[in-house]
């Protein structure tokens, strides 16, 4: 068997690994993306019914960055699970 067949028999199935790894992974980014976005959306629409005291006290707190740390966190969290489901769909 020489190496033209061997890479012209493989091909089909290389290619379609591929197209599955990147549709999968294109999904759980889109959607993860959305749910993120709704969220810091929904945190920064009910601090903005805060009162400016009551707004600067958490922000001196340090509320307001760790909500974007926790979702910087989340935002890892999913892209290595991700890695790891690709990684079964590919094995």
């Amino acid at each position: 068997m020489s190496w033209a067949s061997f890479i012209s028999g493989s091909i089909g199935a290389w290619a379609v690994k591929a197209v599955t790894s990147i549709g999968v992974g294109t999904v759980t980014y889109v959607g993860f993306s959305a749910a993120k976005n709704a969220i810091s959306s929904t945190i920064t629409a009910s601090l903005g019914n805060l009162g400016g005291g009551a707004y600067q006290i958490l922000a001196l707190a340090g509320f307001i960055d760790s909500i974007g740390i926790w979702l910087g966190a989340m935002t890892a969290a999913v892209t290595l699970l991700s890695f790891k489901k690709l990684a079964l769909l590919n094995g």
